[in-house]
């Protein structure tokens, strides 16, 4: 009785260690600080003329949505006054079905700002059907009367399992023909004004689940995505700016297109972490991956607290990163139609232009006339 009773004290005792063990082996790392940085190439260029500069990189923000105009202009004015200058571009979000424009982006342009309207994904074979030509169609005209250029990214994250959007999409081949069918008619429209910005998870790039969504070089102006740093809140590595993001840049410059981060965040953890993690993203930017040229901060509480003010060394990193001259340069070139007239050193070009889809001539005057949007005042 008593031998048995040791064995199996022995038995636990070796079942502890295991668990101890396994759970040491699995618990969350921090990347290691010789992660390797990807290459660009030497023959890499930004094409000019859809809004990208031609040096540094646009910073932008998304915060939260409010039902009324005064708590979303509050915020940002309040971000821009602290750093003292204008932020590039603000994000927000529109259902496929939502009306837009809105206050928001007659707002963003006189103050300064690029909007980047993120508009939702609906059923692609819908949308092909043409089903929803005459929502496409009124989006087109209502971004065209604005008279100046945005950015817009059609159903982001295209390539993620969340089922409100799987759901929707379909295979990689119909949501390229819906993408296709949707610029088509913008385009045929008139709307060339609008910035074509795609953009998938960052995740999906390291899993090759994003690259069989590219709808092709001549059918984007800048390659996108959104990535976050996902510790402590899930059980995920600690993961640096580079490593979220480094399958997602070697993608972009061989496609020689500029480079969006369309969302980024981090959370807090130990005191003082999610500062350090914000400032080295800043210095990752500037030093190592010269192809993005625009940087979007996700700062708002999803899921998680992704915030920029959660702690006020974090705030500080964000503030410091507003006041970088890299990522404050002068106005960005940009030219109508499609493909954008390619001013820079290197292979030139983007393609030919999409097809006309119904209502318009591709490349000619949008209907009802109407002037060449021009930029944003120079600063």
């Amino acid at each position: 009785m008593k031998r048995h009773a040791s064995r199996t004290a022995l038995v636990c005792l070796v079942l502890l260690v295991t668990q101890l063990s396994g759970g040491l082996a699995a618990r969350a790392q921090d990347t290691p600080p010789d992660y390797p940085v990807p290459a660009t190439p030497s023959d890499y260029h930004r094409p000019i003329g859809k809004l990208v500069p031609p040096q540094g990189a646009l910073f932008g923000a998304h915060l939260d949505q409010s039902n009324t105009p005064a708590p979303e202009q509050e915020e940002i004015e309040k971000y821009e006054a602290d750093a003292g200058r204008a932020f590039d571009i603000r994000n927000y979000y529109y259902t496929f079905d939502e009306v837009f424009p809105t206050w928001r982006e007659p707002y963003d342009l006189a103050h300064d700002r690029y909007p980047l309207i993120s508009w939702g994904c609906d059923d692609v074979e819908k949308i092909l059907s043409g089903a929803f030509d005459a929502i496409i169609d009124a989006r087109a005209d209502g971004l065209r009367a604005l008279g100046k250029p945005l950015f817009l990214r059609w159903c982001w994250e295209m390539d993620g399992a969340r089922s409100e959007k799987s759901s929707k999409v379909g295979s990689p081949a119909r949501f390229i023909a819906a993408w296709k069918y949707i610029w088509g008619r913008l385009h045929a429209r008139g709307a060339d004004n609008v910035v074509r910005v795609w953009c998938p998870n960052a995740r999906g790039f390291k899993q090759e689940a994003a690259q069989p969504f590219y709808p092709g070089d001549e059918w984007v102006d800048w390659i996108c995505t959104d990535g976050y740093n996902w510790s402590p809140g899930r059980k995920e590595d600690w993961r640096s700016f580079v490593e979220i993001f480094d399958a997602f840049y070697t993608f972009g410059v061989q496609h020689h297109k500029p480079l969006m981060v369309g969302e980024w965040g981090a959370q807090e953890r130990a005191p003082g972490d999610k500062a350090k993690w914000i400032a080295e993203a800043q210095i990752a930017v500037r030093e190592k991956l010269p192809a993005i040229a625009a940087v979007v901060v996700f700062s708002v509480v999803h899921l998680f607290d992704w915030r920029v003010t959660t702690s006020s060394s974090s705030y500080q990193a964000f503030d410091q990163w507003a006041k970088d001259p890299y990522f404050n340069q002068p106005d960005p070139p940009f030219q109508p139609g499609y493909p954008a007239q390619d001013q820079s050193p290197g292979p030139g070009g983007s393609g030919s232009p999409p097809p006309s889809s119904g209502g318009g001539q591709p490349g000619g005057t949008p209907p009802g006339g109407g002037q060449a949007p021009s930029g944003r005042p120079a600063r």
